[in-house]
């Protein structure tokens, strides 16, 4: 099994960078936000609100996590397809 790379570099808006800096040192948050998002997934909630989601493994087995909640002008906006 290949190990996935890490990024070169993590960018984020100013909301997530705000976010970011208020979470606590050791965080099971701030963990998967270190190692990065190296899998995404967009989820359909009706047919004009997106959730974005990543997988990752923690001790219990996968957990997903649910990074944004965005209307479907903003999805297509965010991922270049506006």
């Amino acid at each position: 099994m290949m190990k996935p790379k890490r990024p070169s570099c993590v960018k984020a808006s100013r909301e997530a960078a705000v976010f970011i800096s208020y979470l606590r040192e050791g965080s099971y948050l701030l963990k998967i936000v270190n190692s990065g998002v190296n899998n995404l997934y967009k989820f359909n909630l009706n047919s004009r609100v997106r959730l974005i989601s990543t997988l990752v493994a923690d001790e219990s087995g996968v957990a997903v996590v649910v990074l944004e909640i965005m209307d479907h002008k903003k999805y297509e906006e965010r991922f270049g397809y506006g």
